[in-house]
């Protein structure tokens, strides 16, 4: 990921800055360098944080992949495409930013997010490029973290967002921050929407938003014994698993066939599994019935 950090959170997200020479200058004169590496959101973590992010054996990194690029509507822009890797010789080229700020919470008592939250697009009302993501580490620590693709208070945002899901009462173990420049990429776009990130291929990964490991962290948290799993669900878990292992391109298809056929409340329901019979007819329809008996089937074999 290409992004700066400061030990001076406030200095990095309220700072009159300067882009010069791939790097950012603030108001004191302060520059942070540009650092590269093979992901755009695997970023230089602190070591501290890494430390915790090791613990967390129900963490599900955030990562990218080429299936979950999230594509923002930018107001007043024409289709662009922009990313933080690809990066232009010319200031002017420089047009957006991704600004964030995060925070480990440890709590007193065990805190109720058993899952990850990821993309919950509420501080931006639905209508702005922003958005926050819950990551539980252990029982009783939490990593909340608050993302903008425009100017914004995100520190004021992230505390908002505390407030209104009942944070705020844990003790601060870390605070990241930073400021990642993004460039128009030079490809051409039919639709009109702005994407944030590229999709991979073979000579290089995806860096837009979403988990390029999923089938070994779903597997991890289908495993965990930290959860009480109906058993209906470990089946659903190992049968949808298996598919993916044994043809990857299963997964495309699944996530695409069940944003056309689920509503809104039926996603969030099925992510919640709180499953029906009616649910678990149209999750069939999404993996192709003959596909899902072939899977089963191999199941019940080995």
């Amino acid at each position: 990921m290409t992004a700066w950090w400061a030990k001076d959170s406030d200095a990095i997200l309220t700072s009159n800055w300067k882009w010069k020479n791939f790097g950012l200058i603030d108001e004191k004169g302060r520059y942070y360098n540009k650092t590269l590496s093979q992901y755009v959101y695997k970023a230089t973590w602190n070591n501290d944080l890494l430390e915790e992010l090791k613990k967390g054996s129900d963490f599900v990194q955030k990562n990218l992949s080429d299936d979950d690029l999230i594509q923002l509507s930018l107001s007043n822009t024409d289709a662009k495409l922009f990313d933080g890797r690809y990066v232009q010789p010319k200031e002017d080229k420089h047009e957006i930013n991704q600004i964030f700020y995060g925070q480990v919470l440890e709590y007193d008592h065990e805190h109720v997010y058993h899952e990850p939250v990821l993309f919950d697009l509420r501080p931006g009302k639905g209508k702005e490029p922003i958005f926050a993501y819950i990551l539980p580490l252990s029982k009783n620590r939490l990593f909340v973290e608050l993302v903008s693709f425009i100017k914004a208070d995100v520190k004021s945002l992230h505390q908002k967002y505390l407030q209104q899901n009942n944070l705020t009462n844990g003790k601060v173990v870390f605070v990241e921050s930073g400021l990642t420049p993004l460039f128009q990429y030079n490809r051409k776009i039919d639709n009109k929407i702005t994407e944030i990130g590229i999709r991979g291929g073979i000579l290089r990964p995806s860096n837009g938003y979403g988990m390029p490991y999923f089938l070994k962290d779903a597997q991890s948290l289908a495993n965990s014994s930290h959860y009480q799993r109906g058993n209906l669900a470990k089946i659903l878990d190992a049968i949808f698993l298996k598919a993916i292992k044994i043809e990857p391109s299963v997964n495309v298809g699944v996530l695409s066939a069940m944003s056309a056929k689920f509503s809104g409340d039926e996603i969030f329901a099925f992510m919640d599994e709180n499953y029906s019979l009616k649910r678990l007819l149209k999750l069939l329809l999404c993996l192709r019935p003959l596909k899902v008996l072939r899977f089963v089937l191999f199941n019940i074999r080995n």
